[in-house]
């Protein structure tokens, strides 16, 4: 959000935790990243539950613990979201190798990045910083319907 000064490690830990929260019981997180100024997740809710109320919980919630905890100030998440709806496992992969490569793109002198997480399915496509640019390029299966969603800067 424009003014707000940039995540700190416990601001994203948090962030991540609660991205978390209900995985496997009102979504599947297949991949994630909280950068230091915006997140992405690439996440399908279950049939109950509609991606618009996620994201509400997550912004609410951790947006409550920052002020309340870290002293923050103001709104910290902006109102609109930017999800897309993945068509296909083309486009799925397309979405996680941009989710999980987000952080070593900005800092390319980075090994390892703590903020970052994967479905133990596609464990095999997180980076690898020994040499190599990014993931391998392998063909993933999407599910059905899939959404990527980034949680407003």
């Amino acid at each position: 959000m424009p003014g707000q000064h940039e995540l700190r490690s416990e601001e994203r830990t948090l962030v991540v935790s609660a991205m978390r929260q209900f995985e496997n019981s009102r979504y599947d997180l297949f991949a994630w990243v909280v950068m230091n100024d915006h997140c992405h997740a690439l996440v399908q809710p279950f049939e109950d539950w509609q991606l618009e109320k996620i994201l509400h919980s997550w912004k609410s919630f951790t947006a409550n613990r920052m002020q309340r905890q870290f002293g923050r100030l103001r709104c910290l998440w902006q109102d609109e979201t930017f999800d897309r709806i993945v068509r296909d496992a083309n486009e799925f992969e397309e979405k996680l190798i941009y989710i999980l490569n987000n952080p070593f793109k900005r800092w390319a002198d980075i090994e390892s990045y703590d903020w970052l997480g994967v479905h133990s399915e596609f464990d095999h496509l997180l980076p690898s910083r020994g040499g190599h640019g990014g993931p391998p390029h392998s063909s993933t299966e999407a599910p059905p319907h899939s959404r990527t969603e980034t949680p407003p800067d």
